[in-house]
């Protein structure tokens, strides 16, 4: 991978909020010069998505940063080759209590690839495709505020 300088991605992806949440993501090059995207949380390089025209998984990785009030969940994956946006779901659990928060996510890198900035914490996070199609995954911990 070679890491290029952060491009205007096109969209309406807010760099500035997800760097004031400890994260980050830079343009990158595979193999072939494939369009990669490198996701850092508090510049550590946590995953590298490279575009592919086989099927990939829609939903990549979903890291939290920090802790109650202070915390966020980025999640993010590889847009689905159906098209459109998909619908990103995340749940907490707080004694019998349980919180759930859904966002349409925001595509980046020429819509190859997508992601979803929380505030909260969360354990569970769910994506829906707009043909239906889900996947589930829990949400790791990642760096600290």
């Amino acid at each position: 991978m070679t890491s290029t300088p952060l491009p205007d991605f096109g969209t309406e992806f807010d760099a500035r909020a997800l760097a004031e949440a400890g994260w980050s993501i830079r343009p990158a090059q595979g193999r072939g010069e494939r369009q990669a995207l490198e996701v850092y949380a508090r510049e550590q390089l946590i995953d590298v998505l490279v575009f592919s025209r086989l099927s990939a998984p829609v939903l990549c990785g979903a890291w939290q940063s920090g802790r109650g009030q202070h915390a966020s969940v980025l999640v993010w994956g590889h847009a689905a080759p159906e098209g459109g946006l998909p619908t990103v779901e995340l749940s907490h659990r707080s004694g019998l209590f349980r919180r759930a928060s859904v966002h349409t996510a925001t595509p980046v890198a020429a819509d190859a690839f997508w992601l979803a900035l929380f505030d909260g914490p969360a354990h569970r996070v769910r994506v829906a495709t707009t043909t239906g199609r889900a996947e589930c995954a829990r949400v790791r911990a990642g760096g600290r505020r």
